[in-house]
């Protein structure tokens, strides 16, 4: 495998942290930028001698995705997926809840982590599998949940898709969360911090719904979890958008929309597809009233709302492609 073998801990410290240059990949003038790295190199053993995660927040994760799935089933949950396991903390606590674990970690010394601390609890009932999850995983079964905390900004940019397409092959729901741009001082080992829109997009295209919870169980969860993604053509029980859980749902439908419809340079407005299809309407029905009588206008706008064509860029289209739309938008 073509990887960059690039040593981040040095006399047992972390030497990666690169403070405000957050977009570091990215940037050709820097020495790893697009480099795909050797992750044992990136994640050796010191990575993992901490526990990283508080047994409160561990335990508040089990207990909000025991909920959750028990009110979208209708049953206690039996199986989880837990996709970028690291040492371990998570495995361990879902497997003495009595679920079925199946794990999967990328690097050898989480790997080994995680194999001798459930080894330890001398508990059956977990499937250990190192895989690098830049590459593409089918284990051709679904499992209730499947979990993805803090792992995909580690994984290189190119590789994103790949791994919402390992989470959405094994279940219809998943446990999601990831570390968005300027939440902390960049880092070698988060390649991929990425705001919401990026991840519900490549949800989406999977057909995916991405819904958030509120932050008070975030902070509970010690922001190991903040998001719910979930099969579209799932039915979400009313209780998951009540006072508990208060699931928003996010969507790449609420689309940017130039405000003056024109050539100009404007800001860009965050509009519904409903709001925007209003907006249009009325903007068009503006332009018309500037260019005749009000009788006249209406007998242009009445037949096109009619028309089954009538869609948001058939009316944008019309308002652009007006012989007089350049003077009109000019003076405005």
């Amino acid at each position: 495998m073509g990887t960059k073998k690039v040593r981040i801990f040095e006399k047992g410290k972390n030497q990666g942290f690169l403070g405000d240059n957050q977009n570091w990949w990215f940037n050709p003038n820097f020495e790893h930028s697009f480099e795909m790295f050797d992750i044992d190199y990136f994640y050796e053993e010191n990575y993992f001698k901490d526990n990283a995660v508080p047994k409160t927040a561990i335990n508040n994760l089990i207990e909000y995705l025991c909920k959750f799935g028990e009110a979208i089933y209708d049953r206690p949950i039996k199986t989880i997926f837990e996709v970028g396991c690291g040492g371990g903390w998570f495995t361990e606590a879902f497997v003495k809840k009595g679920l079925n674990v199946t794990a999967v970690e990328g690097t050898r010394y989480g790997f080994e982590k995680t194999k001798k601390r459930i080894k330890k609890i001398g508990i059956d009932g977990v499937k250990l599998i190192q895989h690098d999850l830049r590459n593409s995983l089918n284990l051709e079964k679904t499992f209730d949940i499947v979990v993805c905390t803090e792992v995909a900004e580690h994984i290189e940019p190119p590789f994103s898709g790949t791994l919402i397409s390992t989470l959405v092959s094994h279940g219809n729901i998943i446990w999601f969360s990831f570390e968005e741009p300027n939440t902390n001082d960049a880092s070698y080992h988060h390649t991929n911090e990425q705001p919401l829109k990026f991840w519900t997009n490549i949800f989406e295209f999977f057909g995916y719904d991405v819904y958030s919870i509120n932050h008070e169980i975030q902070e509970k969860v010690g922001n190991r979890g903040g998001y719910f993604i979930i099969k579209n053509n799932m039915v979400i029980p009313d209780i998951l958008f009540q006072k508990e859980f208060l699931v928003k749902k996010h969507s790449s439908k609420d689309i940017d929309v130039v405000k003056s419809l024109g050539n100009k340079e404007a800001t860009n407005t965050h509009y519904s597809s409903k709001e925007m299809y209003n907006y249009v309407l009325k903007e068009l029905y503006r332009k018309l009233l500037k260019r005749f009588p009000d009788q006249e206008a209406l007998d242009h706008f009445i037949p096109l709302l009619e028309s089954e064509k009538c869609t948001i860029e058939s009316v944008r289209k019309n308002i652009i492609e007006s012989n007089e739309f350049k003077t009109i938008h000019e003076s405005d």
